[in-house]
């Protein structure tokens, strides 16, 4: 519970970051989750979430997101989920482009796992990076796609592609085009 009130604490002070200037959105996600190690036993599992986030300089943003995920097993042990609860700090390549976003992140989360995959539900601490890509559609819409990989400990990850739908707003007002 630590790493939760970690992460809501943070979220709390970077809100009046991300209302000072910047693009902000939000947006869902699904997407597929690899499992990392053949020993725990567990599929491929679908994804499910949504995130939100906002850049504070063209170069610098953040952003936060939920996800969930029902994980069958590939060894009889049943199914259970999992969610995820994730900050991370972004960096964009392109701060030029007009419709595109190429960006890396890192960051910190928890992660709530349930029976078969803990003798008990527990959170976890997870530590994540990941590339993505976010392309503008009209004035306020965007698609989205992202390849992370997470961290539980030492011996195990797990690698989550996420499409996003999305909406953005916010940001400096354009300038008005002289006739």
């Amino acid at each position: 519970m630590r790493i939760s009130g970690l992460l809501l604490a943070s979220l709390i002070a970077a809100m009046p970051l991300a209302a000072q200037e910047g693009v902000k959105w939000v947006g869902v996600q699904v997407g597929t989750q690899g499992q990392g190690s053949d020993a725990r036993g567990a599929k491929a599992a679908v994804l499910f979430g949504v995130s939100g986030g906002a850049w504070f300089t063209d170069r610098w943003g953040m952003d936060a997101a939920f996800h969930m995920a029902n994980i069958d097993s590939n060894n009889n042990k049943g199914s259970g989920s999992q969610q995820y609860l994730t900050i991370a700090g972004r960096f964009n390549f392109l701060v030029n482009d007009p419709h595109w976003n190429l960006y890396a992140k890192a960051g910190l989360g928890t992660v709530r796992v349930e029976p078969p995959w803990a003798p008990s539900t527990t959170n976890k601490s997870v530590t994540l990076i990941g590339l993505g890509t976010q392309y503008r559609i009209g004035e306020s819409g965007f698609m989205g796609l992202e390849a992370q990989l997470m961290r539980f400990n030492a011996d195990y990850h797990e690698w989550p592609v996420l499409i996003t739908a999305g909406w953005r707003f916010g940001g400096v007002a354009k300038p008005i085009k002289k006739k």
